[in-house]
């Protein structure tokens, strides 16, 4: 399964047992993190994962194993900033997940999105939809070409949310148009993400039917 559907979708045990075969085994630390971002790439996935501990360990072992020169280096701050708010969406720390992910997305230069699809998520969970989607929209302005890999993996999860957003509104037509763009990347999708793209268009039929409003899903309605 692809890394980035995997982490959307919730398939854990997929990216657990990648990360696990990432710090152990045949694929030892001395052979696999001989490049310093690899510590914080690895970190940033556990944080995802909920696998907190793990995580804080991988950013120790970086601030322990790598000059502190390279260290500094901005592609290396920035990515700790990543894995901060990671770490704090994880432990419902939402402001400081908006801080983090804010400063991701200005220490990124020419990325226009760098960042973008987390904060997104930060200020959803923290109940400020208006913020999430004016995050979320700038990244669906973005032509494809120009989004950070990062959140071109995530693209399908923004049209989502937007979906979501717009339907809690009852704005039926909006919320259709997001979902249906959902839908169309994740159509052929493999088979155990299937049942959340029927579910996806259950959701367009019913607003098709009645377009009342959707309450949120409670995982952002904190």
């Amino acid at each position: 399964m692809a890394y980035g559907a995997s982490v959307c979708s919730g398939s854990w045990g997929v990216l657990c047992e990648f990360c696990d075969k990432a710090v152990s085994g045949p694929y030892r630390r001395e052979s696999v993190f001989t490049r310093s971002r690899m510590y914080l790439q690895r970190a940033e996935l556990y944080a995802r994962l909920g696998r907190l501990d793990r995580a804080r360990s991988l950013v120790a072992d970086f601030e322990a194993h790598v000059d502190k020169a390279v260290q500094r280096r901005p592609d290396h701050v920035r990515a700790l900033r990543r894995v901060s708010g990671e770490l704090a969406l994880a432990e419902g720390r939402l402001k400081d997940a908006v801080a983090d992910f804010t400063a991701v997305y200005e220490m990124s230069g020419a990325c226009a999105t760098c960042g973008l699809a987390r904060l997104g998520d930060a200020w959803l969970r923290a109940g400020q939809p208006d913020s999430a989607q004016s995050v979320y929209e700038r990244i669906v302005m973005t032509p494809t070409a120009g989004l950070d890999d990062d959140d071109a993996r995530w693209l399908p999860d923004v049209f989502r949310r937007l979906g979501e957003i717009h339907e809690a509104r009852g704005e039926a037509a909006k919320a259709a148009d997001y979902f249906s763009r959902f839908v169309e990347l994740w159509k052929d999708a493999d088979p155990e993400l299937q049942p959340q793209v029927d579910d996806v268009r259950r959701r367009i039929a019913r607003l098709a039917r009645d377009g009342r409003p959707t309450p949120l899903p409670d995982e952002f309605d904190d």
